[in-house]
């Protein structure tokens, strides 16, 4: 369904054919002039540029500071100028072509009739089975796994192409980027409910068999040490405050860490149901 929704020839449908159409019937829009604005950014980012910043022309420029604001200015300048030609000649090349100021509208023609080439192999699948219940669906042929990845790599190759186009940014993908480990989610029991008596005991024995950390014993008998001088009212130093300051600090980020290993749901193992391993 989602080939069909990127290929629907309806004309209120938001399709990929729906845009490339409004692209194509607007060619004359979509000038020169209007693809360099859009492209400003590539311009302005230029007047960001640091040169000469080395320390060497420190040196070669000392007592000459104006000089040097303005040799900077023309190299800047100068590579404004030939970055805009090389937009130009950009934007003739794959978008004017015979028309030379504005998008040809053959431009688009040639893609379109690509996007309903690739979704040629599809459609009746789509159509006949998918869609629609069709008495003769038996007879329609399922499109290979080839054909399926060539549809879908066309229309990625259309929507960066356009959206390079309009925006000036191409970051489509459809191949997706696994970040995180998903898999962890399957390798734990799930429970949203309130842990049943049982279930405590359990958490219970897995909190004694948890590798926890403790702080070292010999910071610990400086901690008690330093803990009771304050209580017994004697006056710390100012070293001394601050040693127990992060003494205190470092247990209390112990106890967090070894309260969040405790939430942390066991791994599921090998069990037996029904008095089947699974």
């Amino acid at each position: 369904m989602g080939a069909r929704r990127l290929a629907d020839k309806h004309p209120n449908s938001r399709s990929l054919y729906q845009l490339l159409q409004k692209i194509k019937d607007n060619a004359t829009l979509i000038t020169k002039e209007w693809y360099l604005q859009r492209a400003q950014n590539r311009l302005t980012a230029i007047d960001r540029m640091e040169l000469m910043t080395e320390p060497e022309y420190d040196k070669l420029w000392k007592g000459k500071e104006e000089l040097k604001e303005s040799t900077i200015r023309d190299i800047k300048a100068q590579i404004k100028e030939q970055v805009r030609r090389e937009i130009e000649q950009e934007f003739v090349q794959t978008w004017a072509g015979k028309c030379g100021t504005h998008l040809d509208p053959s431009v688009v023609e040639k893609d379109i009739a690509l996007l309903e080439e690739k979704y040629e192999a599809l459609k009746a699948f789509v159509d006949r089975v998918i869609a629609h219940i069709d008495p003769k669906q038996s007879q329609v042929q399922a499109p290979s796994d080839g054909e399926i990845e060539e549809f879908y790599s066309t229309v990625e190759h259309l929507l960066n192409k356009y959206s390079e186009l309009l925006t000036g940014a191409t970051m489509l993908s459809f191949t997706p980027t696994i970040v995180n480990p998903w898999k962890q989610e399957f390798e734990v029991a799930w429970s949203s409910q309130t842990p049943l008596p049982v279930e405590r005991e359990e958490q219970q024995k897995r909190l004694s068999r948890l590798h926890t950390l403790d702080l070292p014993e010999e910071h610990s008998f400086r901690l008690e040490a330093l803990q009771e001088k304050r209580e017994w009212g004697e006056q710390l130093t100012e070293e001394e405050e601050r040693e127990l300051t992060l003494l205190e600090m470092i247990v209390d980020e112990l106890v967090n860490y070894n309260l969040r290993q405790a939430r942390v749901p066991e791994r599921l193992g090998d069990r037996e149901v029904d008095g089947k391993d699974f």
